[in-house]
């Protein structure tokens, strides 16, 4: 019920940006943040109410998943309106958020993981695993608008979207950021998967497929991030990579949840 009315504040949020583009009333503005805002604490309350509930096990169902990536999700898109003064950010980044949210509403009998013993390094894992993952797909959203902007600004035709997105120099800066700090949390997430693991499995390390697709994905954001810093990589190469690099993401949280079922 908590999430469901997240999802309804998300929604919310959206539409009052969507008015905003139009009208550029800065109530709506206002109203949108109001809503954004609401909805995650909403979804962090859901969140835990659900860990309280399992004080002493875990186990998450892929809408549970879903949700802990909406929650991540919106929060880098309140922090990203409020650094940089651009309140149309949820404009873009709000459907995602919705689609994940009615996604979830058909995979709540979906379970990811066995049931757990909970601990220190487990509530450091889950969280900061998921939280790196979602920040990879907002620097794939940002890649994907930079070639949207870059594309009117080449032709010189301005649509719609021009006016609500960011400077193209300031979309090249997002997706540069986001990536950077979803690797450094993705990285202490595996990390911390790997202490939690050996006192799980009683000091042994078990390469699940879970794990082996997180490994890859690291990896993936990695060899793109040593190439960007030894040979440097263009604006264009950068958002290219993050939207190439997301599809392991995609992969092991959805195909390897769905199919394969760890």
């Amino acid at each position: 019920m908590l999430f469901d009315f997240a999802i309804l504040l998300y929604i919310l949020c959206f539409v009052s940006v969507g008015l905003y583009s139009f009208f550029e009333d800065e109530r709506l503005a206002y109203l949108s943040k109001f809503f954004a805002i609401s909805g995650i604490l909403v979804n962090g309350f859901y969140f835990v109410s659900i860990w309280f509930f399992y004080s002493k096990t875990i186990h998450l169902t892929l809408s549970q998943i879903f949700a802990l990536i909406i929650f991540f999700l919106a929060l880098t898109a309140v922090y990203l309106n409020l650094k940089h003064k651009k309140v149309t950010i949820y404009f873009f980044i709000m459907p995602i958020i919705i689609l994940l949210g009615i996604a979830s509403l058909y995979h709540q009998d979906i379970m990811t993981t066995r049931e757990y013993r909970t601990g220190f390094w487990l509530f450091v894992h889950l969280p900061f695993t998921i939280a790196g993952s979602s920040l990879f797909m907002v620097s794939a959203i940002f890649g994907i608008l930079y070639f949207i902007q870059e594309k009117q600004i080449k032709r010189k035709r301005f649509g719609f979207t021009y006016k609500l997105l960011p400077s193209i120099d300031l979309l090249n800066k997002i997706n540069r950021t986001t990536m950077l700090v979803g690797f450094t949390i993705f990285t202490a997430g595996i990390l911390s998967g790997f202490i939690w693991g050996i006192y799980e499995w009683g000091g042994r390390i078990i390469l699940t497929p879970k794990l082996i697709f997180a490994i890859i994905s690291w990896l993936i954001f990695g060899v793109i991030i040593i190439i960007k810093k030894i040979k440097g990589i263009t604006p264009r190469g950068t958002a290219f990579a993050s939207i190439l690099g997301i599809i392991s993401i995609i992969v092991t949280y959805i195909g390897l949840a769905m199919f394969i079922k760890g």
